[in-house]
């Protein structure tokens, strides 16, 4: 994890730069909001089996 205060990187979503530590993927940035707002959408989604 970053700090964006502290650098230029912004979050790869919203492009907030002043929320806090941000979690890093391969070639991305997401802040504490939008990782909130993404499990908020994938809690909504029906879970599937899989099968095969």
């Amino acid at each position: 994890m970053g700090r964006s205060k502290t650098t230029d990187r912004a979050c790869s979503f919203c492009g907030c730069k002043d929320l806090g530590p941000l979690v890093a993927g391969p070639g991305v940035w997401i802040c504490g909001s939008c990782a909130h707002t993404a499990i908020e959408i994938l809690r909504a989604q029906p879970r599937r089996l899989r099968t095969g």
